[in-house]
C-alpha cells in the first residue's frame, strides 16, 4: 500500500514512542547497511535509527513509501529482515536506492544491541 510522507512519519513516530525494535536495511547499489536498533529521531525529512554501536540517518526528502504488514510478508522481505516482523515501510529513494524499515516483534529482556 502506498503511503504519503505524512503517513510514513506517523508510523515512524509511533515506533519511536513505543520504543519498538526495528531493523534498518539500506541497499543503494554501492553500499549495503543493516542496523538493528530503535528509532531515536523523527524529523520532517529525516529518520534516525540507533543502537549502542551504530547510528544511521535516512533523508526522506523526495522519497516514496510503501507499507506492508505481516499478512503480506513476501519471501524476500522475510529474508532481508532475518526475523519475524510486524510491519515494513519500504522507502524508495530518489537516488535509486531502497531502504526497508522493519518493526520487529518486541522481545522482552532481549538484546538488540542497545540499552
Amino acid at each position: 500500500m502506498e503511503l504519503t510522507l505524512a503517513d510514513a512519519l506517523g508510523i515512524f513516530r509511533g515506533w519511536k514512542e513505543n520504543t519498538s525494535p526495528v531493523t534498518f536495511f539500506l541497499d543503494n547499489g554501492e553500499a549495503l547497511v543493516k542496523v538493528r536498533g530503535i528509532v531515536t529521531e523523527v524529523l520532517d525529512d529525516e529518520l534516525v535509527v540507533a543502537n549502542d554501536d551504530a547510528r544511521v540517518r535516512l533523508g526522506l526528502k523526495n522519497a516514496e513509501f510503501q507499507y506492508q504488514d505481516r499478512r503480506e510478508k513476501p519471501w524476500v522481505l522475510r529474508q532481508i529482515s532475518e526475523s519475524e516482523f510486524v510491519t515494513c515501510v519500504e522507502v524508495c529513494l530518489p537516488s535509486e536506492g531502497k531502504c526497508f524499515l522493519f518493526e520487529l516483534e518486541s522481545v522482552i529482556g532481549g538484546n538488540l544491541g542497545f540499552q
